[in-house]
């Protein structure tokens, strides 16, 4: 058994997550409107194109576009009908009863708010940091090198308020140390290390990192990759 001293040493927002909307999904996106913009390579002109051709629409036929292109192999043509009427009030990367799709949901909704101009809810994330002291077991290391979400989600545990949406979404999971599920919540995270310290970056929607304390600091145990705190 290891015992790794954890501390959130930062936390700040997040709007637009990094690995979306690339340039090539946006031109994509873009002829699904029937519009080239193959030979434009400038992000900044392909954003501006895609917002405006999506303004030219209805809020909802934008939405349905939007959502076809990141999740139409995920959702039936129906639940994207549905979605397209209810996302413009609706916060669907909160909502949505599948948390493997939060992530999805979360870009569809920020191209969507910046097309229209904040019509649609503002969306909003969370990215926090962790220090990691005495990480000595290697295996615990190849996991966290392999973005393995279940144990970052384990070694988070400790930094959320007793009474957090965590806690009481998924405390029988919580008690059997299974935390598959619940570890969809981490959209994007990133592992380095140096020595005995490691460094451990997370990011989610602002609905479950809003629980967090300030600057916590606390001891994890691993035992066969359980963890205690």
């Amino acid at each position: 058994m290891s015992v790794i001293r954890v501390s959130l040493s930062k936390k700040e927002p997040v709007f637009k997550l990094p690995d979306s909307w690339p340039i090539e999904d946006l031109k994509a996106l873009l002829k699904v409107m029937d519009l080239d913009l193959d030979a434009v390579n400038e992000l900044q002109e392909v954003e501006e194109m895609c917002y405006m051709a999506l303004n030219e629409l209805e809020t909802h036929e934008a939405a349905s576009i939007v959502l076809t292109f990141l999740l139409g192999n995920d959702l039936e043509p129906g639940q994207i009908s549905n979605m397209s009427h209810e996302m413009i009030d609706q916060k669907m990367w909160e909502e949505y009863p599948e948390i493997s799709l939060h992530k999805k949901l979360y870009s569809a909704n920020y191209l969507l708010y910046k097309a229209f101009n904040g019509r649609f809810p503002r969306p909003g994330a969370e990215r926090v940091i962790l220090k990691l002291e005495n990480i000595q077991d290697e295996s615990e290391k190849a996991k966290l090198l392999g973005n393995d979400k279940e144990i970052c989600l384990k070694l988070l545990l400790g930094a959320f308020e007793e009474n957090a949406l965590i806690y009481r979404l998924y405390s029988e999971q919580i008690s059997k140390g299974d935390l598959k599920e619940a570890s969809l919540f981490i959209w994007e995270q990133n592992f380095t290390t140096e020595g005995t310290v490691s460094m451990l970056e997370l990011t989610a929607s602002t609905y479950w990192f809003d629980d967090l304390l300030d600057h916590a600091e606390y001891d994890a145990k691993l035992l066969n990759h359980e963890t205690h705190v």
